[in-house]
């Protein structure tokens, strides 16, 4: 059986509450003069390597035969290009989507423009 809860004092809320806030506040200063433009550098690399890892892992992905729905599999610069653009939503193709690529190579391309779209 299940015992009823005991009341908690407003007090005790509110200490808690005041603690918790000024643990927050203690963990936050102001940023020194020139770290900003630090972070805003760090963000633009993180930015572009993500887009860079994003491609150059849909390319990777695009080149294993399974992507391709018959024949040898795709070039280089082929799987680079349709990740890239993939990525990038632009909508640009080197080969026929429907026909070039497999339903795994498809899928691939679906991805690469969720993440494309997400970045």
């Amino acid at each position: 059986m299940l015992k009823a809860a005991s009341p908690v004092a407003p007090a005790a809320v509110a200490d808690l509450s005041t603690e918790v806030y000024a643990l927050g506040r203690a963990n936050t200063r102001p940023l020194a003069r020139g770290a900003t433009k630090e972070l805003e550098a760090a963000v633009a690399h993180t930015i572009l390597l993500g887009f860079l890892a994003v491609i150059g892992g849909g390319a990777g992905l695009l080149m294993l035969p399974a992507a391709t729905a018959g024949g040898p599999s795709a070039g280089f610069v082929t799987a680079l290009f349709t990740s890239a653009s993939a990525v990038c939503v632009t909508g640009l193709i080197v080969e026929d989507t429907p026909t070039y690529w497999s339903g795994f190579g498809q899928a691939v391309i679906l991805v690469l423009i969720q993440l494309g779209g997400l970045e």
